[in-house]
């Protein structure tokens, strides 16, 4: 395991350095039906995939068809050597030419109609960050720390990812 930079802080994702990108978002999806209290809906949505792709993979879109009243459209990017491209450094010298920003672009481009207009959300892993991290075009304006890009036009907000679904309005599964 490789050493936190501030000392002995182990880093629960740091393992998941090499998994590749359909894993972590499968965990993203176990994760949200932990938090949530949804695990016994797991083997229905893995089910429901093994229909479609023939595979047993949870993948968040099956959880937004199954859970179409959650408040955000959420994608998970596993984005080669992320931590290099996110350096504070780089935030402030030209944010919009980020790798993350071109993922963002692209996978926004794969959010079914029915789902346009409502909050949209990358889950992406970052180092030493529990649960990853966020990209996402919704409000800014709740408590945590954040990076927020504005141009007038459009805002952007990067977040923890536990923080993004704390912000998020009481979500009833009606």
């Amino acid at each position: 395991m490789k050493e936190h930079p501030f000392g002995g802080i182990h880093n629960q994702w740091e393992d998941q350095a090499g998994i590749d990108e359909a894993a972590f978002e499968e965990k993203t999806v176990k994760y949200l039906l932990s938090r949530y209290g949804l695990t016994k809906a797991k083997w229905e949505l893995l089910e429901t995939q093994k229909k479609l792709t023939g595979g047993y993979k949870l993948t968040l879109y099956q959880f937004q068809e199954h859970f179409g009243s959650f408040p955000a459209y959420l994608v998970a990017a596993k984005i080669k050597d992320i931590a290099k491209d996110f350096t504070i450094q780089k935030l402030f010298k030209r944010f919009m030419a980020r790798k993350i920003i071109k993922y963002y672009k692209d996978l926004r481009e794969t959010v079914p109609d029915e789902y346009r207009g409502r909050l949209y959300g990358m889950v992406f892993y970052f180092p030493y960050m529990s649960r990853g991290l966020i990209l996402h075009n919704g409000d800014e304006h709740h408590d945590g720390v954040k990076i927020v890009w504005h141009d007038g036009s459009r805002r952007l907000c990067v977040e923890p990812f536990d923080q993004f679904l704390d912000a998020l309005p009481e979500w009833n599964l009606e």
